[in-house]
């Protein structure tokens, strides 16, 4: 089997694995194709647009204040419930806090 043919049927299997058991969407076959699992596609600088397009939309978003420069800052919980998953995925098994000034995330941190 190719090494597209099993990411192909692993992405299957993943999927029907995880659908419906989480709050953060599974990834879909392209996604994981061009992210391959337990990578982590989120990197500091991107902004909240690209952030929703990845991970699509936080669980709980909650103000936090503002910065130095008075720019509104807030925390975005990603909440991931896969207790079936055969490998780590990344976020797929963890709580996730991702941190913006502004529209630019600055800090990130799991548990």
């Amino acid at each position: 089997m190719t090494k597209k043919g099993f990411l192909t049927a692993f992405s299957i299997m993943l999927t029907l694995i995880v659908s419906g058991c989480a709050e953060i969407e599974p990834p879909n076959p392209v996604n994981i194709l061009q992210n391959p699992l337990g990578t982590d596609p989120i990197t500091m600088g991107m902004t909240k647009e690209k952030v929703i397009k990845i991970w699509g939309s936080p669980n709980f978003v909650t103000r936090t204040g503002h910065n130095e420069l008075g720019v509104v800052c807030e925390e975005w919980v990603y909440r991931a419930h896969y207790p079936l998953l055969p490998v780590n995925a990344g976020y797929l098994h963890k709580t996730k806090y991702l941190y913006f000034e502004g529209n630019v995330l600055v800090r990130q941190k799991e548990e």
